[in-house]
This record gives structure tokens, sequence and C-alpha cells, in this order.
């Protein structure tokens, strides 16, 4: 697992193995992946499939709210 280049959202966490991430949290790592936290959920995406994962969310945000 690589370290924490940026956080894309949240907050950054203290650095132990129980962290409890309460709100959304994505960062990206030095390893070419993208985590994706909320509380002990956490979604390892590479790089394209995280900007793939993007698009899609947005795309369905554009038609959930368009009027």
């Amino acid at each position: 697992m690589g370290h924490v280049v940026k956080f894309i959202m949240g907050a950054p966490q203290e650095e132990k193995s129980d962290v409890k991430y309460e709100k959304w949290t994505i960062e990206e790592n030095s390893d070419g992946r993208v985590h994706i936290h909320l509380k002990n959920t956490r979604m390892d995406l590479k790089i394209a499939v995280y900007n793939q994962f993007y698009d899609v969310i947005r795309e369905a945000h554009e038609k959930l709210f368009s009027t």
C-alpha cells in the first residue's frame, strides 16, 4: 500500500491502524491507487478506474437533478 500523495476530498487522518473515517475521504496514493473511505468501508481503485467511476457518478447526478 502506498502513502497518501494528496487528499481529493476530506481531511488527513492520524496515521493509526484503527482510524475511523466518519466522513467521506478520498485519497490518492503513491502506488497509483485511489482509496475511498467511509466508516468501515474502503474502496481501492486504480486511478483509471476511479476516473471512470467519477464520470459515471457525475452523469448519474446530472440525470437525477437536471430540470
